[in-house]
């Protein structure tokens, strides 16, 4: 081969290869955006899309009451259309409710988010995000194109004797300390709540897995359920009690309402840490105004008839059913176990041991259930 020729080819390898460089570079750079927009830190603002808020509303509330009873009870009356269903209230002390605040952010065009947070196996949601099943989005308090982070969760505080909210408690900072990697997608207010415990004595929180504890610096998570650390199972147990000793279970205490002609819409066992009982009712339900209700709550009585509000009774110091079924009969009414006592059977379908099973009062009821224990 001539010098000329080979020194035309060392050239033409030397075009080459700066135009291998040059088309690399240009490829660096049409990728730099594509790579900014995917994989930037997650607070990075600028994909802040779409902001929401995610709370029941204190602004809701219409009455605050206390009962006339010895007992340490109160009654709250809200109205339907500024209710936003996603938390509820929790009664923390004899004079304060509590329910949590959140905000979120949209993160739009963001691959790596989309392939945790959209798929994930159906049988462990957590444990195991990168199985391909599609998560479907079926809450109808988050936006259906769920890129969603939370940015903030707050306490509010609402003071039952001054009637409006005094206080709000940032939780998010204890939140992303404990979270190395900032990840907090998937966190929803509503699994969010006050727990109910014998264990310690300062406010304790269950965040969505987490228990977060207060102490003199604020919030610190000291617990997470997927730990499977077995010294804080009591936490767990607490928390997710449905009934409790000495009470009527929620169906029995249903039936027992049927049987005496009066309605309630929820009856239930709450963590809240000051509070035994809850009871809803529909204003639309409320007794005629003779019922011994109103001598217990007597503000309530501008409510009988009225369509739209929700009165919730959270009841402390009361352990007989009878008492509360009193509320809604006529004063001087006895409460009534029917002629041939009260059906546990058809009051709880799905538990055999009630087949037969009747009870006259409320003493019964407790023998049975004395009973039922005793042989588990």
């Amino acid at each position: 081969m001539k010098k000329s020729d080979i020194k035309q080819d060392s050239k033409l390898k030397k075009k080459n290869k700066k135009r291998k460089w040059l088309i690399f570079i240009m490829c660096l750079v049409l990728l730099l955006p594509v790579a900014v927009v995917y994989f930037v830190p997650f607070d990075f603002k600028y994909v802040k899309v779409k902001t929401k808020f995610e709370n029941m509303n204190f602004s809701a509330i219409e009455l605050v009451e206390r009962s006339t009873t010895p007992g340490d009870s109160v009654c709250l009356v809200f109205d339907k259309k500024k209710y936003k269903g996603s938390c509820y209230f929790q009664r923390i002390s004899s004079n304060r409710f509590a329910t949590f605040k959140a905000e979120y952010s949209q993160r739009k065009f963001d691959f790596f988010t989309t392939m945790k947070n959209h798929f994930y196996d159906a049988h462990n949601e957590y444990r195991y995000a990168w199985h391909f099943d599609r998560k479907y989005i079926i809450d109808e308090f988050l936006p259906k194109d769920y890129f969603m982070r939370m940015d903030s969760l707050k306490i509010q505080y609402y003071n039952v004797d001054k009637k409006k909210v005094e206080k709000e408690e940032e939780l998010m900072p204890y939140l992303k300390k404990y979270d190395k990697n900032n990840a907090l997608y998937g966190i929803k207010a509503k699994k969010t709540w006050f727990l109910k415990n014998n264990y310690i004595g300062m406010p304790v929180i269950f965040c969505n897995g987490k228990i977060l504890q207060k102490n003199s610096e604020g919030y610190q998570v000291f617990y997470d359920e997927y730990s499977n650390d077995e010294k804080f199972k009591p936490y767990e147990t607490e928390s997710l009690k449905s009934e409790k000793t000495g009470y009527m279970n929620a169906d029995t205490f249903k039936e027992l309402m049927r049987t005496n002609k009066a309605k309630i819409d929820t009856y239930c066992f709450v963590s809240d840490p000051y509070c035994d009982l809850y009871i809803s009712v529909d204003s639309s339900e409320l007794p005629k105004k003779n019922a011994k209700l109103y001598k217990v709550y007597p503000k309530l009585k501008k409510y009988i008839g009225k369509q739209g509000k929700c009165i919730n009774f959270y009841i402390n110091g009361i352990n007989n059913p009878d008492q509360l079924v009193e509320y809604f009969l006529p004063i001087g009414q006895k409460v009534s176990y029917g002629k041939k006592g009260l059906n546990l059977e058809k009051a709880n379908p799905y538990d055999d041991y009630y087949k037969g099973k009747v009870c006259r009062n409320f003493q019964e009821y407790l023998d049975i259930q004395k009973q039922k224990e005793t042989e588990k």
